[in-house]
């Protein structure tokens, strides 16, 4: 496999090229609806906690169904967009495949405690022509946000009880003429969205990324999911189901090593296991690989707006801290705080560029989306790391979550990292950086304790926190029973900052 290569003149690094591997006119519909067919007996899902099993044969008649309802009962235009807010459960493939049949722009919308303005904003900006739900869900927020907005749009939820929403189950209970249905027709694939997801808001307020229909991915596997899991339910789902592929936060990660769970049942079915989301501790990886027979734990880095992976282990077991070598059909560049270009082994903020697929910025939104591309198309991760004369890139911290305290720089993941390794009893560690009057700034820790556990040395969680840097600094420790979360189990900063002030002013 041809290895990523170094431009000395440019200072640019670049991924091997590899063909796009799909017809250029063509769109997500075109190519998984031609492998669909060409299968239709794979399992392409199975619902651990429904025990309900998709074929393509299945999938394809109950998204046929729905999207006939859509097009025709419901009036659904191509381009038209509509809000899914559904968790895993075993009607949300058909449901999401059944929108773009149909020509919609899917917009997947799990809400995890974000503000009603700010959900407000982002409503206002999708413009939905209808909102499709779970069973589960609690609608009074949207319904009063649609009120606020004079949008009168169709609510459909899967076995609804609501007299004023209309059924999702029987809508995917009828037979339809695949061959016959028409499907949309895509002129400019790099350019016409399929879906706009949000972005985490972990440091800011939630972003609309547009996804357009060249970020195809399609291949044969079978995704085993569950609505709603602990950590043991899922160790147990992984052994029952002979996972091979495992997807996992760091955070599940530790939990997962705290579990009981874990010394009862056999990860041997896993050839490949995927740590994603958040920087990984190589202490914990290596923890975890005690547990994993056949296979090591690979740090997956990439960026949502790029549809891509930045860097990934191909090439087997990365060294210690790095997240792999830079990936297929990418550019990347080091910068120093003035836009300058660094070399092999010098620190500065990563920007990237997929060269099949442009990041042309956040859905309406022009001032934030010129702040994060660069004069040359690159875009602006936010993340300052380095890359090693071997081509492998390591991440030292997102440029958001270092702290500049007098004169040097605290790095907020690195105190998260040891004290929840060190401290017993943490569920959670989250550090974040509140004004101060003598320093400018200091890193307030926030501990969430484990359930029924409520012995804490505040003494020596203290010395642990001063010893992470070489330079003293003034800290302190809050003990918080939750904390704000993300659809992807990242702490909201932006809300847990407040959260932190409001506590500090009232101990005052």
């Amino acid at each position: 496999m041809e290895l990523p290569k170094y431009d000395p003149e440019s200072k640019i690094w670049k991924g091997a090229v590899v063909p796009y591997p799909f017809p250029e006119n063509s769109g997500v519909i075109d190519v998984t609806l031609n492998l669909m067919k060409q299968n239709l007996d794979w399992v392409c899902q199975i619902s651990d906690d429904s025990g309900e099993i998709y074929t393509y044969a299945r999938l394809l008649k109950e998204a046929f169904s729905l999207a006939y309802a859509l097009k025709y009962k419901y009036g659904v235009r191509q381009g038209d967009r509509i809000i899914l807010n559904m968790d895993y459960h075993h009607y949300m493939l058909p449901t999401w495949y059944a929108c773009a049949l149909a020509g919609a722009v899917l917009c997947p919308f799990i809400l995890s405690g974000e503000p009603q303005d700010e959900v407000t904003e982002l409503v206002a900006t999708i413009n939905p022509v209808m909102l499709i739900s779970s069973e589960s869900k609690d609608l009074t927020m949207f319904d009063t946000i649609l009120k606020t907005l004079n949008l009168k749009i169709p609510f459909i939820t899967f076995n609804n009880d609501v007299e004023t929403n209309d059924d999702l189950k029987p809508l995917l209970e009828n037979d339809v003429n695949i061959d016959e249905f028409p499907l949309p027709k895509i002129s400019d694939p790099s350019k016409e969205v399929f879906l706009l997801l949000l972005s985490s808001g972990t440091t800011s307020k939630s972003k609309l990324i547009p996804v357009t229909n060249k970020r195809v991915c399609a291949s044969l596997v079978t995704n085993v999911l569950r609505a709603e899991y602990t950590i043991e339910d899922f160790l147990q789902m992984v052994a029952n189901h002979n996972v091979n592929i495992l997807f996992m936060k760091p955070i599940d990660i530790y939990n997962a090593l705290k579990s009981k769970t874990i010394e009862t049942i056999s990860l041997d079915s896993v050839m490949r296991c995927i740590s994603l989301g958040q920087h990984l501790s190589p202490n914990l990886a290596e923890k975890f690989e005690k547990y994993l027979k056949n296979t090591f734990v690979a740090s997956m880095y990439g960026a949502t707006e790029l549809g891509t992976v930045i860097a990934f282990p191909s090439y087997g077991k990365q060294p210690t801290g790095s997240v792999g070598k830079i990936g297929k059909n990418l550019h990347l560049k080091i910068i120093d705080e003035n836009g300058k270009n660094l070399g092999p082994n010098e620190t500065g903020e990563i920007l990237a560029k997929a060269i099949y697929v442009d990041f042309n910025g956040y859905f309406q939104n022009e001032k934030l989306s010129n702040e994060v591309i660069d004069n040359e198309g690159y875009f602006k991760t936010g993340d300052m790391g380095y890359v090693n004369d071997e081509a492998n890139l390591f991440l030292v911290e997102r440029k958001k979550f270092l702290i500049s305290y007098r004169g040097e720089w605290i790095n907020q993941n690195k105190i998260e990292t040891v004290v929840l390794e060190q401290i017993s009893g943490c569920q959670r560690v989250c550090c974040v950086d509140i004004e101060d009057e003598i320093n400018g700034v200091m890193p307030i820790v926030v501990i969430v304790p484990e359930k029924d556990f409520s012995s804490f040395d505040e003494q020596e969680i203290m010395r642990v926190i001063t010893e992470t840097h070489d330079f003293p600094f003034e800290t302190k420790i809050l003990f918080f029973d939750s904390v704000p979360l993300t659809t992807s189990d990242k702490v909201r900063k932006i809300v847990l900052r407040d959260m932190v002030r409001l506590r500090l002013n009232n101990n005052n």
